[in-house]
């Protein structure tokens, strides 16, 4: 029989697997958690350490990440024409803002 501890157990998974869940390359996803680079992301979730060299992603927390890119994907306006001028609309609420996008 299953303890409450067992039925709430968290799982963690290792890069590999995080790639094969995200589609996202090993340096892409290193360069989403490094505030450093230009394609980070503080949305994207923080390894946590397992160990001397070896650390892991919460599965809950990744899965919660995907469906926010889900959402987000959903909600953004496809590219309007305007005037001969293609635009890219995204609502307010995501920080996005109406832009021209150059041919």
């Amino acid at each position: 029989m299953a303890t409450d501890t067992q039925s709430h157990a968290t799982n963690i998974l290792r890069r590999k697997q995080v790639e094969a869940r995200t589609g996202l390359s090993r340096t892409t996803i290193y360069d989403r958690i490094n505030p450093k680079s230009p394609r980070y992301d503080s949305t994207f979730p923080k390894p946590i350490s397992l160990g001397p060299g070896a650390v892991g992603w919460v599965e809950s927390e990744l899965n919660s990440w995907i469906e926010s890119r889900i959402v987000a994907s959903r909600e953004m306006t496809p590219l309007q024409v305007s005037q001969d001028k293609r635009v890219a609309i995204a609502p307010a609420a995501t920080g996005f803002t109406a832009s021209e996008v150059k041919a």
